[in-house]
């Protein structure tokens, strides 16, 4: 719908999406070409898998309909109501604050934290 209204009025659309349509891919840098691996089925690969199909279709409108499209991957994004879950890095360094722990994530790449307000 937003789409569709976007290319009848020519303005430009900014889809905010995910890093998890990366799967469980460990080829890093990741790149939009490369190989996904989403991973059993599950919550977070149907997120994967609804995301992956949002891309598909934003760019189809943009090849189709010359819709200007802009899609953002948003990584570790933190803020009111996050949890630790699925290896969130803000609830993971309080935790293991709070438990004692050295502070890390066991990751192979720089990551950047943007909070929900900005």
């Amino acid at each position: 719908m937003v789409l569709k209204q976007a290319a009848k009025k020519g303005k430009m659309v900014l889809i905010a999406s995910t890093s998890e349509v990366y799967g469980k891919s460990t080829d890093v840098p990741f790149r939009e070409d490369g190989d996904l691996a989403l991973g059993p089925p599950a919550a977070i690969a149907g997120l994967r898998l609804q995301q992956g199909a949002r891309r598909v279709l934003a760019l189809a409108y943009w090849k189709e309909k010359k819709l200007p499209v802009v899609i953002v991957r948003l990584f570790n994004t933190v803020g009111p109501r996050q949890t630790g879950r699925y290896g969130m890095v803000v609830p993971t360094f309080v935790q293991q604050a709070l438990a004692g722990e050295p502070s890390r994530v066991r990751r192979r790449r720089t990551d950047a934290v943007l909070h929900v307000r900005e």
